[in-house]
């Protein structure tokens, strides 16, 4: 990750797949360099890392769900984040699933 994003301060990512592994080590490094996270899950994964993170820094990390294979859950957080400014947009979710071929 580029040291200019980890040095710059009070702004907000959206972080798409940031549940475990890759995307919630990327939250925590960004929390701890002044960020702000919303976070994305799955719906089907219930309570995740990224819950636990937002435990600990109640004012700083949201917790979202999507499904970015679904485009009508795509379309919702869309509709959830209305009006909502993002420093950057972060897709680090995989793109198939069970229907894929």
């Amino acid at each position: 990750m580029s040291s200019a994003i980890l040095h710059h301060t009070a702004g907000t990512i959206l972080l798409i797949g940031a549940s475990r592994g890759l995307g919630h080590a990327m939250a925590a490094e960004l929390l701890k360099t002044g960020w702000n996270v919303v976070g994305t899950t799955r719906p089907v994964e219930g309570r995740t890392e990224l819950h636990d993170l937002a435990d600990e820094n109640l004012d700083r990390v949201e917790v979202e769900t999507v499904d970015i294979c679904e485009p009508e859950q795509i379309a919702a957080l869309r509709a959830r984040l209305s009006g909502r400014v993002f420093d950057i947009l972060f897709v680090n979710a995989g793109t198939a699933n069970a229907r894929s071929e």
